[in-house]
């Protein structure tokens, strides 16, 4: 389930100090602590139900390309997109994007050019921003496949010796 208790966890007392609150209650179910601080769960919370969507977590890519098609979708239900500021970052690249897509549209698409240095597995950075500055959303997004490279031991197995009470391993 998505339901939420409260928005901030408080505490509070009353007549011969009797504490009350829902921290007192049942432990700590807000997403805002005492102190008006969001927790993990705030910004879940506000990511989950974003009026601005990223549907995908991974597009494809290869070394090389020049640009990334990124899906998105509006769930404003007046809202214009073209009315958000859109902005990308990529490496120590950035940039804004202008994006139209009308209310309760799915299926817009977003062109981000890509650097010549971008390798598979880089993330993509959105952050989604209202006229007055305040963050709507934020998300990630994963350019390919990342090529994991494990280390490959070097020095051999370790030698070890074993008597009555110790076991001694050497190494590098």
């Amino acid at each position: 389930g998505g339901a939420q208790f409260t928005l901030m966890t408080e505490q509070f007392f009353v007549l011969d100090h009797i504490r009350c609150g829902m921290s007192d209650i049942e432990g700590a179910w807000g997403v805002i602590d005492e102190w008006m601080r969001p927790k993990v769960e705030y910004w879940l919370l506000k990511r989950m139900l974003s009026p601005v969507w990223f549907p995908e977590r991974k597009v494809p890519f290869t070394a090389g390309q020049s640009s990334v098609s990124i899906s998105v979708e509006n769930r404003y239900s007046f809202t214009n997109l073209n009315e958000l500021g859109f902005e990308w970052e990529l490496g120590n690249n950035k940039g804004k994007v202008p994006v139209e897509l009308t209310p309760f549209t799915k299926g817009g698409k977003i062109e981000i050019p890509v650097p010549a240095a971008t390798k598979p597995g880089d993330k993509l950075i959105f952050r989604v921003k209202n006229a007055k500055g305040d963050l709507i959303t934020a998300d990630g997004i994963i350019l390919g496949e990342a090529q994991v490279v494990l280390p490959q031991p070097v020095a051999g197995a370790p030698k070890y010796e074993e008597n009555d009470k110790n076991i001694i391993v050497e190494g590098d």
